[in-house]
């Protein structure tokens, strides 16, 4: 319940609606208080951060983000939030740098599925921003060889993947 009322905040700032985030945080902030949760207080901080991100405040999002993680002790805590507002900054290497960790070694055993996944999504479309079409290609293959049955929430974004491979090849869509 606590982390799914964090992961919606977040969710609603990452995809551009701060207010709808905004409502959500203090809804509920209201419901649950934080010094009877602990990490709850750093949960929050981040998606206060990922809020000012979606405003235009990169920058100081990124400083919040790492001031929860070190707060908790835990210097991989909050890396995707992370990774997220460093590709809005254009900070693309440090992004890529993140979700190849992310990708390579998903710090939740139990959701290292959805890590993995979150990672492969993200890498081609951050490595073609660099400017690497090898790279995004071989990103967008990897998605693509790693979902060959999706389910239905994840086909389009194979689908996706697979255009920009035949795009970044400069050969039609399969």
């Amino acid at each position: 319940c606590i982390r799914d009322r964090g992961e919606m905040v977040s969710l609603y700032a990452m995809a551009g609606q701060p207010d709808r985030a905004r409502d959500v945080l203090q809804a509920w902030e209201a419901e649950v208080d934080a010094p009877a949760h602990p990490r709850l207080s750093q949960q929050r901080a981040v998606v206060r951060a990922l809020i000012d991100a979606a405003e235009g405040g990169g920058e100081s999002a990124v400083e919040a983000i790492e001031d929860a993680a070190r707060e908790l002790g835990c210097p991989r805590c909050f890396e995707m939030q992370k990774a997220v507002v460093l590709a809005q900054l254009e900070r693309f290497d440090e992004a890529i740098e993140i979700w190849e960790r992310v990708r390579d070694r998903p710090v939740l055993a139990e959701a290292g599925g959805f890590e993995r996944t979150a990672a492969l999504v993200r890498l081609g479309a951050l490595l073609e921003a660099t400017g690497n079409a090898q790279a995004a290609i071989e990103a967008h293959g990897a998605l693509v060889a790693a979902w060959p049955d999706a389910d239905p929430e994840l086909r389009a974004q194979v689908a996706r993947a697979q255009e920009r491979i035949a795009a970044l090849r400069g050969s039609p869509v399969p």
